[in-house]
């Protein structure tokens, strides 16, 4: 059903005795990502080295956290804003219980 003119990379079929497979360069074809020419039967960075896998896991959480901070200061500043509004009313209520 494959038309080649669609240049899509199909995975090799692979091995069900898990022996054999533990070996196998074409377990880690990354081929929805890399061209049939790019594949060079290792295995990419982001899938064979933990250190770039725990580096990515830092990288995010430093934008969650980023992402965070951003968000509490929004809300600092609206309560701010909104403790701002509740002293006025309150002054302007003093004022005009004075003046009566």
């Amino acid at each position: 059903m494959k038309d080649p003119t669609w240049d899509i990379v199909l995975p090799q079929k692979l091995s069900t005795n898990l022996t054999e497979l533990k070996d196998d360069p074409d377990l880690f074809q990354d081929v929805w990502i890399s061209n049939v020419d790019n594949i060079t039967h290792r295995a990419p960075p982001w899938l064979a080295d933990a250190s770039i896998r725990i580096g990515t896991r830092a990288l995010l959480k430093l934008d969650r956290c980023a992402e965070e901070q951003r968000r509490l200061s929004f809300e600092a500043d609206h309560l701010c804003e909104w403790f701002g509004k509740e002293l006025s009313v309150i002054e302007l209520g003093l004022l005009f219980a004075q003046g009566q």
